[in-house]
């Protein structure tokens, strides 16, 4: 009536102090907006919170950030005493999700539980006696071979060798405490610690996230682009949307292959898109992040989580990314597969790692697609490229049999498969035959790091063929500085992977004691934007370098994998986009496309008939393989001045 008193705001404080867990926390939040009479769209005018997204999160039954609880209950027409009591109600929970668990046991006899087993993700349930703690176990994913001790071996492919930098590596004990301090079942904090309890290791958060109001949980480095990440899915999730989820290892922790260069992933899936959202062509794209974990060791509870998220309002259409060439990786995509959810790998580049899944011996791996190039296609551009330029051959133009050396390693450093050093050493073992003369390939020969009893020998070689990870290599360079032979020019070629290492590494800008590297990187800015881009796309490079600047360092596009991530999230978004349209051309109720429309759409695409216009070319794919035809490549050699 005209003239009468509104009724007073009821803020439910005095009920906060029974709540205890995340889920009756959220609760109370609905309940404030329930007894005082408001809707989603009054709180969206009041706050500024878009009623999508405070429909969203507080449809979880996990712990809301801490802004959106002020600015939530804010809106509501709490008074500001009361709000504060809100966030400390909040904060409280999320102490309490942070609580320390009980150092883990000594490590027994016991064959420890296996990756995978239910024993090691689930806590045993605590007796009528006990008090009721938060869930913790303590578990040992893998024990390693014995011969590795405290290092790791490299092998090459002569009776006298090489010594080669290796990690040191060590059992690791994993620790689950909680959600992150997110309250968030999809996520997972685990204390990675070296040689048993108390001696460190570092913390990482692992699982699934859309990263609104979580920009932390993956380190400090991502959090500039994890927060972009959580306000572009806001801004998707104000119109109909699907999700696709990027599966990769993303922080730093004990055993990561990957540097920061998961960030520059994560800024290149966001160029993609926000290029997607800003078309205004439907659907919007929500892009979520699925960590495995810096050694991806976890990757079990990241696809675990994904396989639940194709129903209901999360609406999981495709994954891209889907980690390294290794054997975790492969799991993961089988188990994708097996749920028939189709993928788009961005650096994978390990031959066989592909629709056929041969690479292991392995049943197929439908829906798999790849953007970047395989090893072969990388080390043929690398023959081709040092014939021309009379690297491998005499004045007489005759090969130079047997001037090279292999050098290899076959493991990751926790001790799984390393499928993209495999792969790179049985390339080089077909590409490079010829240089490698006629050494007994098939025999290994481990050595001990610690010294280089016989590194004088390279100096019968002119090249050193390296088939290892760019983690180790540095320190290769700088043992290769010590040889006997410091006038001679030595030259080491390895994989994309060597992109990684700066190129004004003093070991490879030193004239008196020369060293060259040489290697195909996934994506060459200075190629990509210049006339001898053959892909013919110098102009889409030139647009996604511009939309990537507005945000990140152009630097950043160095490593190549911004670049292949933008165009593996591209390619899913064309898919989304093909499906939607045929389902909105034949007049079905639901014109929202699922997983199994974006997997016919990305099958489709193995035509031949489509070519998606990417920022490192133009992308078509193999019928049967799914790998990327002919991608346009550009040999990088870097050496001393003069060399």
């Amino acid at each position: 009536m005209p003239g009468q008193d509104k009724a007073p705001v009821r803020s439910l404080v005095e009920e906060l102090k029974d709540v205890t867990t995340p889920e009756q926390f959220t609760q109370k939040l609905k309940d404030l907006k329930e007894v005082n009479n408001l809707t989603f769209e009054t709180i969206d005018r009041r706050g500024g919170i878009r009623s999508s997204t405070a429909s969203t999160v507080l449809g979880r039954r996990t712990l809301p950030a801490e802004q959106f609880v002020r600015d939530y209950v804010r809106a509501c027409g709490v008074n500001d005493d009361d709000v504060e009591a809100w966030a400390q109600a909040r904060e409280r929970l999320y102490q309490q999700s942070r609580a320390p668990v009980p150092s883990p046991p000594p490590p027994s006899s016991q064959e420890p539980p296996q990756l995978g087993d239910p024993a090691a993700a689930t806590a045993p349930e605590p007796s009528a006696q006990e008090p009721q703690q938060p869930a913790a176990t303590a578990t040992a994913r893998r024990s390693l071979p014995a011969r590795f001790g405290t290092r790791r071996a490299i092998v090459i492919s002569l009776a006298v060798g090489v010594t080669v930098a290796a990690a040191a590596t060590t059992a690791v004990v994993l620790v689950r405490d909680g959600q992150c301090g997110t309250g968030d079942s999809a996520l997972m904090s685990v204390d990675v610690r070296q040689g048993g309890a108390g001696q460190g290791g570092g913390r990482e958060c692992v699982g699934v996230t859309d990263a609104i109001g979580t920009s932390t949980v993956f380190g400090p480095e991502a959090a500039k682009v994890l927060e972009l990440i959580g306000q572009e899915n806001e801004r998707a999730m104000t119109g109909p949307y699907v999700t696709i989820a990027f599966l990769a290892p993303m922080g730093s922790g004990q055993g990561s292959l990957t540097g920061n260069r998961s960030v520059h992933q994560l800024e290149g899936l966001l160029t993609a898109q926000r290029a997607a959202n800003d078309s205004q062509t439907r659907p919007n794209i929500r892009l979520v992040l699925a960590n495995m974990g810096s050694d991806e060791t976890q990757w079990r509870h990241a696809v675990d989580h994904l396989k639940t998220m194709t129903e209901g309002p999360d609406h999981l259409v495709a994954v891209v990314g889907t980690g390294l060439s290794q054997q975790e990786s492969i799991q993961a995509a089988r188990a994708l597969s097996a749920a028939d959810i189709s993928m788009v790998s961005d650096v994978i580049t390990a031959d066989g790692f592909d629709a056929t899944g041969t690479i292991d011996g392995g049943k197929p791996i439908r829906g798999l697609l790849r953007v970047a190039p395989s090893t072969t296609s990388q080390l043929t551009a690398i023959r081709d490229y040092l014939f021309k330029n009379g690297y491998l051959s005499d004045t007489k133009r005759k090969p130079l049999s047997g001037k090279a050396v292999l050098v290899w390693t076959d493991e990751t450093p926790q001790g799984s498969s390393d499928l993209y050093t495999s792969s790179l050493k049985e390339a080089f073992l077909k590409q490079f035959a010829d240089l490698l003369g006629d050494k007994d390939h098939r025999r290994q020969f481990y050595f001990d790091t610690r010294g280089n009893p016989v590194l004088q020998d390279v100096c019968g070689q002119e090249m050193v063929l390296y088939a290892g990870r760019q983690t180790f290599l540095p320190k290769f360079l700088h043992e290769l500085q010590n040889r006997a032979c410091p006038d001679k020019l030595i030259t080491v070629i390895t994989g994309s992977d060597g992109a990684a290492q700066p190129r004004d590494t003093p070991e490879l800008t030193d004239p008196k004691v020369p060293t060259a590297l040489v290697y195909v990187p996934l994506a060459d800015p200075g190629y990509l934007r210049s006339s001898r881009n053959t892909n013919n796309n110098a102009f889409v490079y030139a647009e996604f370098e511009r939309r990537f600047g507005e945000r990140f360092k152009i630097k950043d596009l160095d490593s190549g994998w911004a670049v292949m991530s933008h165009d593996a999230l591209l390619t899913a978004i064309a898919a989304v986009k093909d499906a939607y349209n045929r389902k909105l051309t034949s007049g079905g109720p639901d014109t929202l496309p699922n997983n199994h429309d974006v997997g016919n759409a990305l099958s489709s695409f193995k035509t031949g008939e489509k070519r998606i216009p990417g920022a490192s070319g133009f992308i078509t794919f193999d019928i049967t393989t799914g790998s990327r035809v002919a991608p346009g490549s550009e040999v990088v050699r870097i050496a001393p001045p003069g060399r």
